[in-house]
């Protein structure tokens, strides 16, 4: 529960087709693979608030929290 509304902080909302989805920032990955989710030009869509998690955690090991 608690990485629901961690997520949710971060910014993560769930689209109509059930993928986690957020604006794009500056410390996302590039790529993703296929499995997890992918990126697009100003979006990054991911399947599971697990995966939403790491992607940010990533980030904040990188300096990049915003």
């Amino acid at each position: 529960m608690i990485t629901v509304l961690l997520n949710w902080f971060n910014g993560w909302r769930i689209d109509f087709d059930g993928w986690l989805v957020r604006a794009r920032r500056h410390s996302d990955p590039v790529t993703l693979p296929p499995e997890i989710g992918f990126v697009e030009e100003c979006a990054i869509a991911v399947r599971t608030p697990r995966h939403a998690r790491l992607i940010d955690r990533a980030a904040l090991a990188q300096g990049g929290g915003e």
